[in-house]
């Protein structure tokens, strides 16, 4: 399938979701999530979900972070031009509502990428090889481009893998693991 064939149809699957599948799937990828047995890092890069889009929520698998590690930091994505630069936040932080309707952290100091072990990544669809799917601007690769190479890269999927995605190419880099309410994938 075509990433942009991908786009159009899960982003349909995931607006018809109801609320409670939605709750329901979250709370079976934190079980999943878990089950895998990363070990929480002091730094994590997460995301803001998209709320309009019915983009999975991340706040479960944080709070399960924040059990495991309470040192953890986060640190958010915020887009400056046609580059993202990771920001940390705290309980205390603002976030604003960038040009797509994304919450970002305002005035908050960037972290070097190559200082980030573990981000979680959002996505609309992912393949059998880790080939990830987002809303096409690529910012997500941009950014791995420059972080350590051994980032661990998590997405999350309301819905299993697609056999290929057909049109990748070299600046498409894949997840570490995905986990869908139904296991975990990895690559």
């Amino acid at each position: 399938m075509e990433k942009a064939k991908a786009r159009q149809v899960f982003h349909k699957k995931r607006m018809e979701l109801t609320e409670s599948e939605k709750d329901k799937m979250e709370d079976l990828i934190l079980i999943w999530f878990q089950s895998i047995g990363i070990q929480i890092p002091n730094i994590i890069m997460t995301f803001s979900p998209i709320k309009a889009k019915n983009e999975y929520d991340p706040n479960l698998v944080m709070a399960h972070c924040r059990f495991k590690n309470p040192a953890v930091r986060f640190f958010y994505p915020v887009v400056k031009g046609r580059e993202m630069v990771a920001c940390a936040v705290t309980d205390d932080s603002s976030f604003v509502s960038n040009t797509w309707g994304i919450q970002e952290p305002e005035e908050t100091a960037e972290e070097d990428p190559k200082s980030i072990p573990l981000i979680f990544m959002p996505l609309l669809a992912f393949d059998e090889q880790g080939g990830r799917v987002g809303f096409g601007k690529g910012y997500y690769d941009k950014f791995l481009a420059t972080c350590n190479k051994k980032i661990i890269k998590v997405g999350f999927s309301f819905f299993d893998p697609i056999p290929t995605i057909d049109n990748l190419d070299e600046h498409d880099i894949p997840l570490s693991y995905c986990i869908t309410p139904n296991g975990v994938f990895e690559f």
